[in-house]
């Protein structure tokens, strides 16, 4: 077993992809846990990843995705999204040369609809992810993560004008923590 800079062996890192900022979680080395470890801008995502990636010895990367909404802004062929779904990402698979050549597509299209659509944004990250850092990347349903958090905190009592912007990486904490439980099954 390897270990990273913490003394620990390998680790999954989760992320909740938001319109304005990512969250970002980690799980333990006994890959059972996760916790929240960071919130950053979405401009400054993937070099921060790298950085934490850097930090840890991190394998797999997983994304929460917001299949629950995909059914009419779904940018992607449901054929590709559903085997995104099942088999992730990973250098120089076919699932990947398919949604760089969609990607490509969307290039064409007027910018305000690509930026629209944060389905896009996550996908050309996880691309990144996989070609730069060389990580493969899954994929899992959110689930309404951010909802459910906002509704813990408020449950907390937590002034929720104050906590703006300041749940994502518990979001992606719960996100990463349901596929690990996921994953045991």
């Amino acid at each position: 077993m390897v270990a990273d800079k913490s003394g620990g062996s390998s680790r999954v890192l989760g992320i909740d992809f938001g319109k304005v900022r990512v969250g970002i979680a980690l799980s333990d080395s006994g890959l059972t846990v996760a916790t929240p470890h960071s919130i950053v801008n979405r401009k400054e995502a993937l070099r921060s990843i790298k950085s934490i990636t850097q930090d840890y010895l991190i394998t797999t990367i997983v994304i929460g995705i917001p299949v629950h909404n995909t059914n009419n802004r779904n940018p992607i062929y449901p054929d590709l999204f559903r085997r995104l779904l099942k088999y992730g990402l990973s250098a120089n698979s076919e699932v990947s040369e398919e949604l760089k050549n969609l990607l490509e597509l969307n290039k064409k299209m007027p910018a305000e609809n690509i930026e629209k659509d944060l389905l896009v944004e996550i996908f050309k990250l996880s691309l990144d992810i996989v070609e730069i850092l060389k990580l493969n990347v899954e994929f899992y349903d959110e689930k309404f993560t951010s909802k459910i958090v906002k509704d813990v905190a408020k449950l907390l009592n937590v002034n929720e004008k104050k906590q703006k912007g300041k749940l994502d990486d518990l979001a992606a904490s719960v996100m990463l923590q349901s596929w690990l439980d996921w994953r045991k099954r």
